[in-house]
């Protein structure tokens, strides 16, 4: 009886397997909290993903082009809001905007913490 070395798998691999696995749950944890909202200044919810804050800042700059004063915004529960001032409008733009970064700042530090976890117990650690 021969063994096929190419494929027995050493504990470094499943190590690495591992490491993968949890970059791929970081990943989708990521994926659901920037699909989620975050609550406005304003007092209502606005989902914050990039999509969602380059449409609010088109309306603002379509708006600012117009020389319109105020818009609308659709918040998360998709509920107008009317005559929202500009100055207003840019305030939960910067809101969504912060938001994200920071969602994408805490997305690549835990990918840090699992490029530099040594064992299977420091990837256990790691959570969203």
């Amino acid at each position: 009886m021969s063994i096929d070395w190419t494929k027995v798998v050493t504990p470094a691999d499943k190590f690495e397997q591992a490491r993968e696995r949890k970059y791929q749950e970081i990943s989708q944890a990521y994926k659901e909290h920037v699909a989620g909202s975050v609550m406005t200044s304003l007092g209502f919810p606005m989902q914050f993903d990039m999509k969602d804050s380059l449409m609010v800042e088109g309306a603002i700059k379509i708006a600012q082009a117009s020389g319109a004063t105020t818009i609308y915004l659709t918040d998360a529960e998709d509920v107008t809001h009317y005559d929202i001032p500009l100055a207003d409008a840019q305030t939960v733009l910067l809101e969504m905007s912060t938001a994200f970064a920071q969602a994408h700042a805490k997305k690549q530090l835990l990918r840090d913490d699992i490029s530099e976890a040594q064992t299977k117990s420091d990837l256990d650690s790691i959570s969203w």
